[in-house]
């Protein structure tokens, strides 16, 4: 592993641990780990598409022109030798932070031009976080929720990210991630700086001197939202 995928990691570990929450009141649940590994870390930038002025996230990016700043990274939560997956977002912009854990992931494969391509869809919901190495669940709050889209090419690369504030859904709801959203955010693919393992794949970290050469720019991904999609769904 190179200097900057473990500055990542050591990153994104140190920005999860060492903000405490604010508070936890006697009604809250709390689930107490031994340790915590980060597997993936990626930081980049998303831009609106269509967002309202007085929605939450357009108030913590700063405005309904302004950009979102996004560190998501993929956990293991150790107790003793086992482990239990987690994902963590944290958004960032001129009017605050907030950090959400995993509601609800959603797995689509779908053929394009006789490719197989893939996305996993990620809801986060404002009713779980992390305190130090505890999984906090603040259920007597009101709920904030956002989706995180991950695109994938055929050889399992990352291709682009699609970032949409939705309603919270429930076990047993039923889910589609291009719907019902009332914000929609595209990422800026030569923002992305990521490190570790996703979809099964060892990604090489990724810098603006490194990754994305000038004058070889991609355009920004757009959602693609398939025909008949093969469907997996996973709920805490």
């Amino acid at each position: 592993m190179t200097a900057l995928s473990k500055k990542m990691l050591a990153l994104l570990l140190a920005m999860i641990m060492l903000i405490p929450l604010q508070s936890t009141s006697a009604a809250d649940s709390k689930y107490e780990f031994d340790r915590i590994e980060v597997v993936y870390a990626a930081e980049f930038t998303v831009y609106p598409n269509s967002v309202p002025s007085d929605h939450w996230l357009t108030q913590l990016a700063g405005g309904s022109d302004k950009p979102i700043q996004l560190m998501y990274g993929i956990l293991h939560l150790y107790s003793g030798d086992r482990y239990i997956d987690e994902q963590f977002i944290k958004m960032s912009g001129e009017g605050g932070s907030e950090r959400f854990l995993s509601n609800s992931m959603r797995n689509d494969y779908f053929d394009s031009s006789g490719a197989l391509l893939s996305q996993s869809s990620v809801q986060f919901w404002s009713g779980k976080k992390l305190d130090g190495t505890a999984v906090v669940k603040e259920l007597n709050q009101p709920q904030k929720s956002v989706t995180l889209v991950q695109s994938f090419d055929p050889q399992g690369n990352v291709t682009g990210f699609n970032f949409y504030a939705q309603p919270l859904i429930f076990p047993g709801d039923a889910w589609d991630p291009f719907a019902n959203y009332v914000s929609s955010y595209t990422s800026d693919p030569n923002s992305l700086q990521h490190t570790g393992e996703v979809n099964g794949k060892e990604v090489e970290p990724q810098t603006k001197e490194t990754g994305i050469e000038q004058g070889n720019e991609q355009p920004v991904p757009e959602s693609v939202q398939p025909e008949q999609p093969k469907t997996e769904v996973k709920q805490p």
